[in-house]
């Protein structure tokens, strides 16, 4: 799964930032360009910050995580 920019370019951009060569929007712009390519994920967090998100919204069922998804206790 290809990103939005090439890894070359992030270390570019990067060390370009360490360096104080570049602000501060000029970097977070390109760093949320890299995530910007069909199937990447777009989320900024972790997955626990995902399920944090998933399990306050309401829409995850506890009971259901506990069986593999073909199984048919997860249907019952």
């Amino acid at each position: 799964m290809a990103s939005g920019l090439p890894n070359k370019e992030k270390v570019r951009i990067r060390q370009l930032y360490a360096e104080v060569k570049w602000t501060a929007w000029p970097y977070w712009s390109q760093k949320a360009a890299s995530y910007h390519a069909p199937g990447t994920c777009t989320f900024y967090g972790t997955a626990n910050t995902n399920q944090m998100v998933v399990e306050f919204m309401g829409c995850s069922c506890q009971a259901l995580l506990l069986f593999i998804p073909d199984s048919p206790l997860r249907d019952a």
